[in-house]
């Protein structure tokens, strides 16, 4: 009568083990904490710069329809419409039309980058163009989990006489 006594002790306390053990790991297995995804906004950050250094005027403004006929008319005057896209960015900055170098770099990047996406064109430390939730593109960053940027230098040439930078462009892209 003795014997069975004590075992009751020993399989009470294995099983209350074993209840505790289980619960630990289910916890332990249940949290997840995400991981921002970093692949993800350095492939877009760098597929936007590659979109802005490889795009030509001629094919975004044809294919696209965004580029008036007035304006390809001027464009096609300067020899302009081979330039790639931050080309003409940096030429109208160049010819002191700020806000149409703004205009066309909002266009064109409204077009590629997924509205999840906050980000920001910057030439030579000149915010160009910043899309995103907050008033300013500082306050965003530093809230900010993860930021890639991607820079690059772009030299052009206008009308075929004037050697236009070497500029910095840099291309932010955060969640």
């Amino acid at each position: 009568i003795l014997f069975k006594k004590k075992g009751y002790f020993f399989i009470i306390d294995s099983f209350i083990a074993m209840t505790i053990l289980s619960v630990g790991l289910f916890v332990l297995l249940s949290s997840y904490t995400a991981k921002p995804p970093e692949a993800q906004i350095l492939f877009t950050s760098n597929d936007v710069l590659e979109y802005l250094t490889g795009t030509t005027v001629k094919s975004y403004a044809y294919t696209e329809g965004v580029i008036d006929k007035d304006e390809r008319t001027i464009l096609l005057e300067r020899g302009s419409l081979d330039n790639s896209l931050i080309e003409q960015i940096v030429e109208y900055i160049y010819l002191g039309e700020d806000q149409k170098a703004a205009d066309f770099a909002a266009e064109a990047l409204n077009l590629v980058v997924p509205v999840q996406f906050e980000i920001r064109l910057m030439i030579d430390d000149y915010e160009l163009f910043y899309r995103g939730l907050s008033m300013d593109s500082q306050t965003s960053i530093d809230e900010a989990n993860l930021m890639i940027p991607s820079r690059t230098y772009v030299i052009s040439v206008y009308d075929q006489t004037d050697i236009l930078g070497p500029y910095l462009i840099e291309v932010a892209v955060w969640k």
